[in-house]
């Protein structure tokens, strides 16, 4: 439980981030069940921590909508997610990434 609810919304940035070293899943943070939003008091945007995970190594999967996001498609399906953010970490730091393939077979 944190001291604020600014401060629990801010870590809900860390939702689908995969720990440096770790080859397990991604972390999974949420809300409790039984959370209701109408109830809970609106967070101050002004008050918010802004949560910077890329300086401590990790980049995260969940990829906000903005002016810094792109789409690349076209890439060869063996290309594992490494390659490709290899590739784009030849560009600057990356702070969030995923990958996203086609299950339509290795041709789609």
């Amino acid at each position: 439980e944190f001291k604020t609810v600014e401060m629990a919304t801010a870590c809900m940035q860390l939702d689908g981030i995969s720990l440096p070293g770790h080859s397990q899943a991604p972390l999974k943070i949420k809300r409790p069940n039984d959370y209701n939003e109408f109830m809970a008091p609106k967070p101050n945007l002004e008050q918010m921590p802004q949560l910077d995970v890329s300086r401590l190594g990790i980049i995260s999967s969940n990829v906000m909508d903005g002016p810094n996001k792109i789409f690349i498609g076209g890439l060869h399906y063996h290309l594992t997610d490494a390659q490709v953010l290899e590739l784009l970490q030849a560009f600057g730091k990356i702070k969030a990434f995923h990958l996203v393939k086609s299950s339509g077979g290795p041709d789609a």
